[in-house]
């Protein structure tokens, strides 16, 4: 078990930032976070938004599908195919789903903090979306 000591006022390191933001993503509490890493709830929040800017932005994560590649489709689709109890499945290429996660507004860090209120989950949010082949890899 890794321990972290935090000063007060000292840079918090980027493994922590990412551990904050796994275990907020996971469905961890602010609280939890506040007290497992010593920070207040406003720096979980920075510290979310930050590794969703780290993810969006330049050198972020990138996508690499193969949506011109009809030989890889065709190995997708071949798959997703094969796992299909009567062998009819035919056509897919990823499994999607997705899920909110609930924040504050992003106030004046963004041109429009409305844009990310979900009006039925009555809340602020950020969307995460994920497609996985047949054996259930994120792709």
């Amino acid at each position: 078990m890794l321990l972290f000591v935090f000063v007060e006022g000292a840079p918090i390191e980027s493994k922590v930032r990412l551990a904050i933001f796994l275990r907020y993503a996971a469905g961890g509490l602010t609280q939890d976070l506040e007290d497992i890493y010593h920070v207040s709830r406003g720096e979980c929040y920075r510290t979310v938004w930050r590794v969703v800017d780290a993810i969006n932005g330049p050198g972020g994560l990138e996508v690499d599908y193969p949506w011109e590649d009809s030989k890889k489709l065709a190995v997708l689709e071949a798959e997703f195919r094969a796992r299909s109890r009567t062998n009819t499945w035919v056509g897919q290429v990823g499994a999607i789903d997705g899920c909110h996660f609930p924040t504050v507004s992003p106030g004046v860090a963004v041109l429009d903090p409305r844009a990310y209120h979900v009006a039925r989950k009555k809340c602020f949010a950020m969307l995460t979306t994920a497609v996985c082949d047949a054996g259930r890899r994120c792709t």
